[in-house]
């Protein structure tokens, strides 16, 4: 079990998995070859689950924009690997 998986991902931080009653997800996948699948190595998903957004109340739209960045910025980071990747896809998924 890696680091990630023994303990609970704060709102909004990346995880592997689903959370059981997701509210938002970012996913950011990219490529070698447009068109092609993505490559799994580059995966990444960020989740809100409908608890942590209830949490957040009026702050709601913060936690939002936060985890938007985080995925952004791991977008761009993946853009800086022309020789290895030739596109990136950002998807935002409202549940």
């Amino acid at each position: 079990m890696d680091e990630q998986e023994s303990k609970p991902a704060a709102a909004g931080e990346e995880r592997s998995q689903q959370p059981q009653t997701a509210k938002f997800c970012v996913e950011v996948v990219a490529g070698l070859i447009p068109g092609k699948d993505p490559d799994p190595e580059f995966t990444r998903r960020w989740w809100i689950s409908s608890e942590e957004w209830e949490a957040a109340g009026e702050k709601g739209g913060e936690l939002l924009a936060e985890t938007n960045g985080r995925a952004l910025g791991y977008a761009g980071l993946l853009m800086l690997q022309p020789g290895r990747l030739n596109w990136v896809r950002t998807d935002w998924i409202l549940f």
